[in-house]
């Protein structure tokens, strides 16, 4: 419904509380995930984007109310149907659904028959979708789907699921995407260490040096001032005005 309104132009689009929580499957993620494990990987990616200049805090709301799977969502003319709990109408008690698709029966039926295949782990590992938007120009609600089957006995397997929900929670809390320092992806010119460790995380393309693409980049859990300077001027925090915990969005700035 609301993503049929128009939000202003010109305005950034940021979540309408500025501390949205997250409600995570009960069930487990994988034969090697089980529900506790899978909520410290998710924690662990959500965390990141909790910086003190920022008024962003994105916290962990509880469970949803059941586990999500084939079993209880199924396809219409307008999309797919998820239990109550996780539909955005259900936006106002839980705003971001996290879905641990355990055989990747969600995953087929959002992208397609095979899409859950653990060879389209690099594209499908993680996929997250901002379902509505209010047209004040806030962010309501959003569902992030964690694919069981791109997960394993080896731990690079849950790292780099860590890393592409880093990215989703990055996509769901409004970033963009950033080129900033490009040339680490193009190698043209050859990047240094220097300019690779101020490639945002946000980076549209991930570089491709073997299985696991978070290990193509240094401290690859680690926010780039790109990244959070995006992030501070969704949530900027006014002269001030900083909460517990936080600080001036400007407070290191100089004024003129």
């Amino acid at each position: 419904r609301d993503l049929m309104a128009r939000p202003p132009a010109g305005v950034p689009i940021a979540w309408y509380p500025n501390q949205p929580l997250y409600f995570t499957d009960p069930g487990d993620l994988g034969p090697y995930v089980n529900h506790a494990a899978a909520d410290a990987l998710v924690a662990a990616a959500a965390n990141v984007w909790n910086v003190p200049t920022s008024s962003l805090v994105l916290g962990h709301g509880g469970s949803l109310d059941e586990h999500v799977s084939g079993a209880n969502v199924y396809p219409m003319p307008s999309g797919l149907v998820f239990p109550a709990d996780v539909e955005s109408s259900n936006y106002l008690a839980k705003q971001i659904a996290i879905i641990y698709d355990y055989d990747g029966s969600v995953t087929d039926l959002l992208l397609g028959s095979g899409a859950s295949d653990p060879s389209s782990c690099r594209q499908n590992a993680v996929t997250e979708s901002v379902d509505s938007i209010a047209a004040t120009g806030f962010i309501e609600h959003a569902i992030i789907i964690l694919n069981g089957r791109c997960t394993g006995p080896a731990p690079e397997q849950q790292l780099q699921m860590q890393y592409e929900l880093m990215r989703a929670f990055g996509r769901v809390l409004g970033l963009g995407w950033s080129q900033t320092n490009d040339n680490v992806f193009t190698d043209s010119p050859q990047p240094t260490y220097t300019q690779a460790m101020y490639w945002p995380v946000m980076h549209p393309i991930d570089i491709l040096c073997g299985p696991y693409t978070y290990q193509c980049m240094p401290q690859p859990f680690t926010l780039r001032p790109d990244d959070i300077s995006a992030l501070d001027e969704l949530y900027f925090i006014p002269q001030g005005q900083a909460a517990p915990g936080k600080t001036d969005t400007l407070y290191y700035a100089n004024r003129i």
